[in-house]
């Protein structure tokens, strides 16, 4: 029976985690589209919008996804290497499918996003969240 509820319990936290995935990448995606649409170069525009998104996404996840009560320098700083590091994979394979094999910024993000985003849950919910991850009720 116990482990139902922490199976149950996991899965509603992947919802959260889902929905609040969803949102922050609309987000990031709406900023990043308008960015480029307002002439700013495709690099600058992900590194702005992904800036914005991220901070936005700690907020969410801190709160609603994980609902954590630790609200240390380390989770911060480890919640944003991890986005950082999303950031900067982004970014590489932006230049390498836009500059390289030449597709546009917009299709390019469309297809590289995915990936970014699974890899940065699990590093959330192993790394970062892991100990302080409320195991209370979902």
């Amino acid at each position: 029976m116990a482990d139902r509820v922490i199976i149950a319990r996991e899965w509603a936290r992947m919802l959260r985690f889902m929905v609040v995935g969803l949102a922050n990448t609309a987000i990031y995606a709406v900023l990043y589209f308008v960015f480029v649409a307002i002439s700013l170069p495709y690099l600058a525009a992900s590194i702005l919008a992904f800036g914005i998104s991220i901070a936005i996404a700690y907020l969410l996840n801190h709160r609603f996804t994980f609902r954590v009560a630790d609200h240390s320098a380390r989770l911060v700083t480890w919640f944003f290497a991890v986005q950082g590091l999303g950031a900067f994979v982004n970014v590489a394979a932006l230049t390498v499918a836009v500059e390289w094999l030449g597709w546009t910024p917009v299709a390019a993000q469309l297809v590289i996003l995915p990936p970014i985003v699974a890899t940065t849950f699990i590093a959330n919910r192993l790394i970062v969240f892991r100990a302080q991850v409320d195991t209370r009720g979902g």
